[in-house]
């Protein structure tokens, strides 16, 4: 009996060895049965893989990966670098070895095919999606770039950072849509300083939002500061819009002389002529409505007045008259001028008469009735109280408007001697007294208060001196006649003081 003949299979094919690691997915460690590397070999893969998938735009997990597979493949060679190649040793399948090559050899094919594949499908998406983006087409962008996968981002890093970056962009220009004005301005900034920023139509997108919002706003000016850097910047940095630029400043100007917020216009239109533009994208528009400044600013004058705010309204219409002289409403703009400087003189002068002031201080109001022909003249009184002394009541003006003159009265004084007189003195070692007599003094000043000038000024002494008899008080019921004494006198005498004003 013959002894049984053991047949040792051959050791692993190196070349399929080699080949199986350069995959690596560990098969060249399956065909030496080192199970244990293998599972390592693997696990290492899929973790370099997942960090190249979590951090596409850092290339050093690329590097690694290249140096993990040179490690696979050097492995492999010095762990069969002293295996002998048998070509058909295998008698139980000489075509084995033929067939672990073919299998290996295909697998490493497969799977580079696999990744360029990947790679250029990744670049065409990513292009896409940019071009998309340049047109400021996000909806695009984001539709294109949902479609690559993990795989995509581990087989072309650099694309899928690029990728990410396009739809982060996308993402933010996106969100301005629909927030408001000042917000969605904020948005568009964040987005046109953001790297992956491609669409220049942002940056005149921008300046509509601001140029709308400062329409509306109580203080347009910051936000049309903002809104005409954005548009130089924009003429700056992406010369292609030139032509939406000047859309946009069009428009803008278009819609201010649809606006009902005249004095709003009014500042806005202010702050454009006071500034130069050397740009034709944006003189021309400026230019071209030049014509539409002088309405708002009419018809802003004209709110000014309805809203009582008389000033400014005076203002408006000087501004008017002097800028834009032939306007075609320069005629009724200088008679309703002339009614707001009557106004404003109405207000000073009642102010004037409620202070009390009005005799330091004289003023005009045109709007009063002249001081002439027959009286009686109504006045407006100071110094002295009209009803105390029982004065017409033709002679006291209802109101600013009825108010013909000023009387401005000094007064009472004691004014000039009239007469010496003699009374009975019983302490007095001859029986009589002399006792002086002084006049009262009125200082009457009068103004026209529709010129302001002063028509009269004099001063009057009135009073009776020497009565029958004097009256004088004593505290102890024994006295002395005073030696100086004011002379008496009635209402009538005062009333006679302004006689010739009255007349």
């Amino acid at each position: 009996m013959y002894p049984a003949i053991r047949i040792t299979p051959p050791p692993p094919d190196p070349t399929a060895v080699v080949l199986g690691n350069a995959t690596l997915l560990g098969i060249g460690y399956l065909l030496l049965r080192r199970f244990r590397s293998a599972g390592v070999s693997v696990a290492v893969t899929l973790w370099v893989l997942a960090f190249m998938y979590a951090e596409p735009a850092t290339p050093a997990w690329r590097f690694v990966l290249a140096a993990w597979w040179i490690g696979n493949v050097l492995h492999a060679w010095w762990l069969t670098r002293n295996t002998p190649v048998h070509g058909t040793a295998d008698l139980t399948d000489p075509d084995r070895t033929r067939r672990l090559r073919a299998f290996t050899a295909g697998v490493a094919c497969l799977l580079s095919a696999m990744v360029l594949g990947l790679q250029a499908e990744t670049r065409s998406t990513v292009d896409a999606a940019a071009r998309a983006h340049t047109d400021g087409d996000c909806e695009s962008v984001t539709s294109a770039l949902d479609g690559l996968t993990a795989l995509h981002r581990i087989s072309s890093g650099e694309a899928a950072a690029v990728a990410d970056r396009d739809l982060a962009a996308c993402l933010l220009l996106s969100s301005a849509d629909g927030q408001n004005p000042l917000a969605a301005a904020a948005t568009l900034r964040d987005y046109l300083d953001d790297p992956g920023a491609r669409w220049t139509g942002a940056g005149p997108w921008r300046a509509e939002i601001l140029l709308g919002h400062a329409l509306r706003s109580r203080t347009p000016t910051p936000h049309l500061q903002v809104a005409f850097d954005q548009l130089r910047e924009t003429l700056h940095d992406a010369p292609g819009e030139s032509d939406r630029v000047e859309e946009v400043v069009t428009t803008f100007l278009a819609d201010l002389t649809t606006s009902d917020a005249s004095c709003r216009v009014r500042t806005i239109n202010d702050w454009i002529r006071e500034r130069d533009w050397p740009a034709p994208e944006l003189a021309r528009p400026i230019a071209a409505a030049a014509d539409d400044v002088p309405g708002p600013l009419l018809e802003c004058a004209r709110d000014l007045t309805d809203a009582e705010d008389l000033d400014a309204a005076q203002a408006a219409y000087t501004q008017l008259l002097t800028e834009f002289p032939d306007h075609s409403g320069a005629g009724a703009a200088e008679d309703e001028l002339y009614d707001v400087e009557t106004a404003i003189q109405r207000e000073e002068v009642q102010d004037l008469f409620t202070t009390g002031d009005y005799c330091d201080s004289p003023a005009a109001y045109r709007g009063a009735p002249a001081y002439r022909g027959d009286g009686p003249h109504p006045a407006e009184w100071f110094g002295i109280n009209p009803r105390g002394y029982d004065f017409p009541g033709s002679w006291i003006a209802d109101d600013v408007d009825d108010t013909e003159l000023v009387v401005c009265v000094d007064g009472p004084e004691r004014g000039r001697y009239q007469d010496t007189c003699f009374y009975e003195a019983e302490l007095s070692p001859v029986g009589v007294t002399s006792v002086k007599f002084y006049a009262t003094k009125f200082t009457v000043t009068a103004y026209e208060l529709k010129t302001g000038e002063r028509v009269a000024r004099y001063t009057a002494h009135i009073g009776d001196p020497c009565p029958m008899i004097l009256y004088y008080e004593s505290f102890t019921g024994i006295g002395h006649p005073p030696s100086e004494v004011d002379s008496d006198y009635s209402d009538a005498d005062v009333r006679g003081v302004f006689d010739r004003l009255m007349d």
